[in-house]
């Protein structure tokens, strides 16, 4: 079954500022007797809804189960509140588990990759910076393609021209910070 806005309003309230989805009381009709749905609106209704899931890349998310089926927590905020599925959402913070709505933005795939987090194989500490025969080179890819910005004798030449190049090319003030 697809969940819809009008299914996931039934389902939850949600609280914008916090960021938590909660179980809303449920209608005895969608239960086989009256003590079923008694037992599950005393234990459920009001409480926080889902659970932790790591990626494979050991990124924290919340997964809600619903109809036998796993949702991740922000993608249900977004159809709850515009209505609509949309190809990716980023958490702006980096922060999968800060489902505020301040904090969650509809981006497509290379938005999304534009806001990511320092890579595990980086050597120099700075996103996009690697130190090649004495220089800092700074080279990024962008929408599928190698941007070569140049060679720098210092660091923080070599800082300021990727953070120019990332502006000119979209990347989000957060990318390679976390």
């Amino acid at each position: 079954m697809n969940i819809t806005q009008d299914i996931a309003r039934i389902l939850f309230s949600y609280d914008k500022d916090t960021g938590d989805v909660l179980w809303r009381d449920r209608n005895r009709c969608l239960f086989k007797s009256d003590k079923e749905a008694k037992r599950w609106n005393t234990r459920y209704a009001g409480v926080k809804s889902g659970s932790l899931q790591y990626t494979d890349r050991g990124q924290e998310y919340i997964n809600i189960k619903i109809f036998g089926k796993k949702h991740l927590c922000h993608r249900i905020i977004w159809l709850y509140v515009y209505g609509h599925n949309p190809e990716q959402i980023d958490h702006i913070d980096g922060n999968g588990l800060n489902n505020r709505l301040s904090n969650l933005r509809n981006v497509d795939h290379s938005g999304n990759q534009k806001n990511r987090k320092l890579n595990s194989t980086n050597t120099s500490g700075y996103s996009g910076i690697s130190l090649v025969d004495g220089k800092w080179k700074v080279r990024f890819n962008s929408r599928c393609k190698s941007i070569n910005v140049g060679r720098f004798l210092s660091l923080d030449d070599a800082i300021t021209a990727r953070d120019v190049a990332y502006k000119d090319h979209g990347f989000h003030a957060n990318h390679g910070n976390r």
